[in-house]
């Protein structure tokens, strides 16, 4: 059974509502912990006439009640330039959190003990994990914006595009 939000259709509001005209709540990957499905969000503003002036604002977390589906919060989790909200891995009694870096095609790793995205999060720095966000590094600098890990056995399984190759319609 697919679930929905109980805000009719006709409404035309978003399940994680706008913060004003110029700013909206881009949904990313979520889980359930205790009896909150937590969901990654990107905010974006525009800045212009052209659709596609956009900025990234930074990474929150929508925090849902999982018996009535009523939105219970969204959080700043970081107003950094990695956007966190590419894609999770629940892997033993670790969440992995995976970003790409605003405007690059670099990708980070941070994780949190158990499935509570609120809790603290760790950085990979390039020697371990850390709790200071700034000494975050990229692990592969070829990601597409699209991307997903899996693990399998003791080994981690990136899936991506090959972000050398342009696609889609272009002019000029």
């Amino acid at each position: 059974e697919t679930l929905t939000s109980n805000v009719p259709v006709n409404d035309n509001l978003a399940y994680f509502p706008d913060p004003n005209q110029y700013q909206w709540y881009w949904p990313g990957p979520g889980v359930i912990s205790g009896n909150r499905i937590e969901i990654l969000l990107c905010l974006y503003s525009s800045f212009g006439s052209n659709p596609l002036d956009i900025k990234f604002q930074g990474t929150y977390l929508g925090i849902i009640n999982e018996s009535n589906l009523d939105l219970e919060k969204i959080i700043l989790i970081s107003n950094s330039q990695i956007n966190w909200s590419q894609w999770i891995l629940h892997t033993n009694n670790t969440t992995y959190i995976y970003g790409i870096g605003n405007g690059t095609s670099s990708m980070y790793v941070a994780r949190v003990n158990g499935t509570d995205l609120e809790g603290k999060w760790s950085y990979y720095d390039g020697r371990g994990w850390s709790v200071d966000q700034s000494s975050a590094v990229s692990v592969f600098n070829k990601v597409a914006a699209g991307f997903s890990v899996a693990s399998f056995d003791s080994e981690y399984i990136l899936f991506t595009s090959n972000v050398t190759v342009p696609y889609g319609i272009f002019n000029g």
